[in-house]
């Protein structure tokens, strides 16, 4: 559901800005290269696509379709019955690699791992990778929220609210819980309490509502941008039953775990809810890339290429970054133009380079489009 805090961030989430310090190389993008790096999160669809799903986090325009080099096209079926046998061969990788993570992902949150406390508790709400089961989602809720996941706070209170897994309605310990998830920067917490501010149908109400859907829309929530475009639309005066006809279930598997995971990563990136730990982002981000995330893959291409969290392999990198460009992912766009522009590890080539910054920076990564000014005034 990163599509509802963001992260859920993240489905993502909300435009996550990665600034990823590289390591002292002249051909290396610097500091103020990556600061503007707006990757996709999540809480947004399959990521980064994360935007961050955060992504926490918007997700950005998609990208134009660029001709990587070195990146063979998937070939059309000679037949109907070929196309069936890669259809089916294609799904039976996905699922055994979903179940490898998702295994490994338990494992993590019996161990204490907080995220991926937060991560099963959503897995078993939703019904991904497992069979649904709301009392073991609002368990591993629990412990994620005694960590200090807020988001897991949010759902705690969101238990309170609704009877979730045989918890007893209780609409004083849902606000207290959703007004300390809040406090502690959820933004599905905003948007339950904007929710239940503005159905009180007071002018005072109203503002403070407007209030939580603007903080949440800053985190990257999607259901305060639809919010506060209606009431834009309708004006304050209009009776607004905000939450009335939303399922939170169905926002939440809106979310693909992956995205989850790649936010899990930008969140140990940047010291979020857990300790800075610029190892643990790049195994979160490996969980997620070896399920295709395309955001995971720009962002684990961009540890390799500065050596942060990994050691520092640009071949690695730039293939990464091929890889995750053929999917219009905006963040690999922008770092592999920065590659062709500068002729590291691969043949320089401002045309393509030109070509990527362009994407990019129609994506919204602001770098990609002022790189793309420079190399056309040049001509």
């Amino acid at each position: 559901m990163h599509r509802t805090i963001r992260w859920l961030a993240a489905l993502l989430v909300p435009l996550i800005v990665l600034a990823v310090q590289p390591t002292a190389q002249a051909k290396k993008p610097g500091k103020n290269d990556i600061k503007q790096i707006a990757i996709i999160g999540a809480a947004a669809a399959a990521a980064e696509k994360m935007k961050p799903k955060a992504k926490p986090p918007q997700k950005a325009p998609a990208a134009p379709k660029v001709e990587i080099p070195g990146v063979p096209e998937e070939k059309p079926a000679a037949n109907k019955k070929e196309a069936k046998k890669a259809a089916k061969e294609k799904a039976e990788a996905a699922k055994q690699a979903g179940d490898e993570t998702f295994q490994t992902i338990a494992a993590m949150a019996k161990a204490g791992d907080v995220q991926a406390q937060y991560i099963l508790g959503l897995a078993y709400y939703t019904g991904q990778q497992v069979k649904p089961d709301e009392k073991a989602a609002v368990e591993w809720w629990r412990q994620a929220d005694i960590g200090g996941h807020p988001e897991a706070g949010a759902y705690v209170g969101l238990a309170y609210a609704q009877g979730l897994g045989d918890t007893l309605t209780n609409q004083e310990e849902a606000e207290r819980r959703y007004l300390r998830a809040a406090k502690n920067g959820s933004a599905l917490a905003n948007v339950l309490l904007g929710i239940d501010s503005y159905n009180k149908n007071t002018p005072a109400d109203k503002e403070k509502a407007i209030e939580r859907f603007r903080t949440a829309l800053q985190q990257g929530n999607p259901q305060a941008k639809a919010f506060l475009e209606l009431i834009t639309r309708r004006g304050t005066d209009a009776r607004l039953n905000f939450g009335t006809n939303l399922d939170w279930n169905k926002e939440a598997k809106k979310t693909p775990l992956t995205d989850l995971y790649t936010q899990a990563g930008t969140n140990a990136f940047w010291g979020r809810i857990v300790e800075q730990d610029y190892t643990a982002a790049v195994s979160w981000w490996e969980l997620a890339a070896k399920e295709d995330n395309a955001t995971a893959e720009a962002l684990l291409g961009t540890a390799y290429y500065t050596g942060r969290g990994v050691e520092q392999d640009e071949k690695k990198a730039v293939e990464l970054f091929k890889t995750a460009a053929a999917q219009n992912e905006p963040l690999a766009q922008y770092m592999l133009g920065k590659a062709y522009l500068a002729g590291n590890v691969v043949q320089k080539n401002k045309e393509l380079a030109l070509k990527l910054f362009r994407a990019a920076g129609e994506a919204g990564i602001k770098d990609a489009r002022r790189q793309a000014d420079e190399l056309e005034k040049r001509g």
